[in-house]
């Protein structure tokens, strides 16, 4: 048997199941399915934690026997590639639970990366929206997107049905922190910036499971505060943390986009330049017109500026 011949190099999975189980059948091969397709995400983006990972199956075991009780079924794979999509880029899940619930519970915009690269077709880049353009720069995103079970004609209404209070709540995230992610929270957070400035370089450190907790419960901040223009505004964290966790970019355009432009202040221009504009100069450049055109008086100066 491969176990005695490789001993520590042996793994377990869908091609030796036979040597060990003599009748699998088809809901204990969707489980094993299940488990190659979220194991190898969840141990890289949450750096192998088993407290995080068994948050995230019991999450997904809740909501399949939420739904059975309703009687509902949820495909298992289906829901936990969209709690994948949940737990590494919010904001951009935040951004399909909209768009699926005006188009009858269907993200058709995937389609359009999903083809393209099963069929190894380039799709110009000019061809693209720059909400396509901005996934198709996202290697996880892309990764997710053309993972199994594809999604694209799946009606996902009932997926985001049983997450709608992680949508409208940020008490979810605070509970997902690590230790260590709340005590760099809480030093990013403080009112000492030499605290603060050490906070930001250990962003760089964490998983990126960590940092997108943190990230949320910023943002969740964000859309709390009233004058967002003081030193140690969690806008500018937001920043902060997306310099040190490049991943985070595209949710931090995300967000941009979505957000009031009136309620942002003249120093988003130039933070948004700066963490964005060797990155991200067509979606930098986007933003900064929209500022130009319907931002705060001061952000309309600023924006109008960098694009000069």
């Amino acid at each position: 048997m491969q176990k005695k011949t490789k001993g520590f190099g042996f793994v377990f999975d869908q091609s030796n199941l036979n040597d060990f189980f003599m009748e699998t059948g088809e809901e204990f091969n969707d489980a094993i399915a299940l488990c190659s397709q979220i194991v190898p995400v969840l141990s890289v983006g949450l750096n192998g934690n088993p407290r995080q990972a068994k948050r995230f199956l019991n999450t997904l075991l809740i909501r399949i026997n939420m739904a059975e009780a309703k009687g509902i079924q949820l495909k298992k794979r289906v829901l936990a590639k969209l709690m994948l999509l949940e737990y590494f880029k919010p904001e951009t899940f935040a951004q399909f639970h909209d768009l699926q619930a005006n188009n009858n519970g269907k993200l058709d915009m995937l389609k359009v990366l999903e083809e393209s690269i099963d069929d190894r077709i380039k799709t110009e880049a000019s061809e693209l929206t720059p909400d396509l353009k901005l996934l198709s720069e996202d290697s996880w995103i892309v990764d997710w997107i053309t993972s199994e079970p594809k999604i694209s004609n799946e009606n996902l209404q009932s997926y985001f049905y049983f997450s709608r209070e992680k949508l409208a709540t940020t008490a979810l995230n605070l509970q997902r922190m690590t230790p260590l992610a709340q005590d760099v929270l809480q030093k990013l957070l403080g009112d000492s910036k030499s605290i603060r400035l050490n906070a930001i370089k250990e962003v760089k450190s964490i998983s990126l499971g960590e940092a997108t907790s943190l990230f949320e419960v910023l943002i969740q901040k964000v859309r709390q505060e009233e004058d967002l223009s003081v030193e140690n505004s969690p806008l500018k964290l937001i920043f902060d943390v997306s310099r040190e966790q490049p991943e985070l970019k595209s949710q931090l355009i995300t967000f941009l986009n979505a957000f009031p432009e009136n309620k942002l202040p003249m120093t988003t221009a130039t933070l948004a330049e700066s963490v964005l504009k060797h990155s991200h100069s067509e979606a930098l450049s986007i933003l900064l017109k929209k500022w130009a055109l319907s931002g705060s008086k001061t952000l309309k100066v600023a924006a109008k500026q960098k694009l000069k």
